[in-house]
């Protein structure tokens, strides 16, 4: 709330409405003071005394305002960059639409000025703190006695606001808004009557919103599914999306701590080595017949273990049998988990490993080769001087492979993005897990999931610092004619 008038733009209408208690002073500044209409929860009733707004009072001035172009609701400890209100207009101009945003952590207890316009330094938080909707998004919203302050509180705007049968968009590193500190004094133990009161609320929204879409509830919002007792699709498949050194094994052993999934990473049959070479050689279309035993062994797998959601994060996916699956599996929901790692912490790895060393003999049984025919890179023997041509190759090999992919396959996906780093903090795993349906309340606290995505390091044929790898970057740019700019709309520089 103190950087909203700092943020104020030049030329857009703009009309805030600050939202508090009828006995609270109305703080000053260019803005509506709207009281609320429902008593504080807590005051009564509850093991600890607290003075909770419910959602329904920050929702209500945005449902009677009559008809506007754009609507925007965020907590009041979310602080604004300067740029707000012109980004929003820029992203709308793009979506078009309804859209969560995600914000940026600062340490606590920090002056203001400085930090927030230094925000590209900071971690990104995966929770809804700030909706975008036009009006008529907002006037259809049901948001029961959901109080503030306590775990779920927007989910019934994730579930109500957007289009009735697609997911809300949520724009991930955006660096809009701020929140200072993570103390997450809410999942105390104390607090726990509280987190029962939002539960019993979401239950009933969960239940009227899946009354009033039917199946499209559960499609476009699977976080909704374990308010309805709903198990997890089944019929989902879940696939990850990476170069490889990205914590893809991680990445299974945090869906295979879930109870009702079948996780593996780099499952039997692998479709490596000459698979791999038959791809890079002979290309992906011509391959498909050889291939398809696969999708095959799959399906044995998921008769197995029927009631099990299907889970291989092999990074091989991309470039073996991704096609396979999507051509063999026509009526099942398919999700790719989009792993990102820095792509020069990456190729660091692929070098101190020796992955395109003369050396390495296995180096073409598991990761794709610039030099064969089918690369999207198409980088000629004679070019390469050393094994960081190779790996820069591969790298760009991947992003513009990923792209085509994504794109391809863009109305049969839902694609959810992650950073490599982000496996170790459990706000990320609710975040994940819940995008596809799977409730986190008995997911065990997975130990030492932060060191285990980086455990070849023992396997080290050298060391080598960021900045040399920074530099041999660089020359490889320049050799190649690759066009950063080319590189970061493909995602070079984040998933999302």
């Amino acid at each position: 709330m103190r950087l909203a008038a700092r943020a104020l733009p030049v030329g857009i209408h703009l009309e805030i409405f600050i939202v508090g208690f009828p006995d609270e002073p109305a703080p000053e500044g260019p803005w509506t003071f709207v009281a609320t209409e429902h008593p504080p929860l807590g005051e009564f009733g509850f093991k600890i005394r607290r003075r909770l707004p419910l959602l329904s009072d920050l929702v209500r001035p945005l449902q009677g305002s009559g008809p506007f172009d754009i609507g925007i609701l965020t907590n009041a400890d979310i602080e604004l960059t300067e740029s707000f209100y012109e980004r929003i207009l820029d992203v709308w101009s793009v979506v078009g639409g309804a859209v969560s945003i995600t914000r940026t952590n600062l340490p606590a207890g920090s002056g203001h000025t400085k930090l927030v316009d230094q925000v590209e330094h900071f971690p990104e938080h995966p929770g809804h703190d700030c909706f975008v909707a036009p009006s008529e998004d907002w006037s259809r919203v049901v948001t029961g006695s959901v109080a503030l302050g306590i775990p779920g509180v927007m989910k019934p705007l994730l579930w109500g606001l957007g289009d009735s049968r697609t997911p809300l968009k949520t724009l991930h590193g955006t660096r809009l808004t701020v929140h200072r500190g993570d103390d997450r004094a809410w999942s105390a133990p104390g607090f726990r009557d509280y987190a029962e009161h939002n539960d019993n609320e979401l239950r009933q929204i969960a239940r009227d919103t899946s009354a009033r879409l039917g199946e499209d509830a559960l499609r476009r919002a699977p976080s909704i599914r374990a308010y309805l007792d709903e198990p997890p699709n089944s019929k989902m498949l879940i696939f990850a999306l990476s170069p490889g050194r990205s914590g893809s094994e991680s990445l299974a052993r945090l869906f295979a701590s879930v109870p009702g999934t079948n996780s593996g990473h780099e499952r039997e049959p692998m479709v490596m080595g000459p698979y791999l070479r038959m791809t890079g050689f002979e290309g992906m279309t011509s391959t498909r017949v050889a291939r398809r035993f696969k999708a095959r062994a799959i399906e044995v797998e998921r008769e197995l273990f029927p009631e099990g959601i299907y889970v291989d994060t092999s990074h091989l996916f991309l470039y073996t049998f991704g096609d396979i699956v999507l051509e063999h599996f026509t009526t099942e929901e398919i999700v790719v988990i989009r792993l990102h790692r820095d792509p020069l912490d990456v190729v660091r790895s692929y070098m101190e490993l020796g992955f395109f060393s003369r050396r390495n003999t296995l180096g073409p049984d598991w990761h794709f080769w610039p030099t064969w025919p089918k690369s999207f890179m198409r980088m000629h023997v004679h070019e390469v001087r050393s094994e960081w041509d190779l790996a820069f190759g591969s790298m760009v090999d991947f992003y513009r492979r990923q792209a085509d992919f994504l794109e391809t396959y863009k109305e049969r996906l839902r694609v959810v993005p992650i950073r490599t780093h982000d496996l170790s903090d459990p706000a990320w795993h609710d975040s994940v897990l819940g995008s596809v349906g799977l409730g986190t309340e008995r997911l065990p606290q997975a130990p030492g999931i932060e060191e285990r995505w980086n455990h070849k390091g023992n396997e080290r044929v050298r060391k080598l610092s960021r900045a040399q790898v920074e530099e041999e970057f660089q020359s490889f740019l320049e050799r190649f004619g690759i066009d950063e700019k080319e590189l970061a709309e493909l995602g070079w520089h984040g998933p999302f």
